[in-house]
């Protein structure tokens, strides 16, 4: 394919809602999808087992990331699902409450453009999420240790 690829309305239009959410949904959608340069909507608010894993792997012309509004996570939904998305500029926030082992991990992992991360993490379960290394990835901001740091280390940096 040759120029750029634009997602646009609801992801979810794709599946059978009499089935539910299957495990998997999305996972590798988009993969290797270098010309994708703006992403469909991801409205779900309640996530299945690895729904999202890799869907956005290697998409290099990637610059904005889709709004995640789910406040109830799974086992590695979001699992890798911007790594390696080079032009991702900012992280989207990531407002869950229920979080599932291994749902952040590596999620924007070789994301070497990323210079915004999400303004908070309201989860009260984050030092799991923070012992498990879920959030991997290339920039020092980006890589927690401890929920304090963590919160601190993901506000946005003032731009100069």
């Amino acid at each position: 394919m040759n120029g750029d690829i634009e997602g646009s309305g609801d992801i979810q239009s794709m599946l059978n809602w009499s089935l539910g959410v299957p495990n998997y949904a999305f996972c590798y959608l988009f993969q290797n999808c270098t010309a994708l340069s703006i992403p469909p909507e991801l409205p779900a608010t309640s996530l299945a087992p690895y729904c999202y894993l890799r869907m956005f792997n290697n998409c290099t012309s990637l610059t904005t990331a889709p709004e995640l509004p789910a406040t109830t996570l799974a086992i590695y939904c979001y699992g890798a699902m911007f790594y390696g998305c080079a032009s991702l500029v900012s992280a989207p926030e990531l407002p869950a409450t229920i979080l599932a082992g291994y749902c952040y991990y590596r999620m924007f992992a070789y994301c070497t453009s990323l210079v915004n991360g999400p303004s908070e993490l309201p989860s009260k379960n984050i030092d799991t999420v923070i012992g498990q290394k879920i959030i991997l990835t290339q920039p020092d901001w980006f890589k927690p240790l401890t929920s304090a740091d963590a919160i601190a280390k993901l506000k946005p940096k003032p731009t100069i």
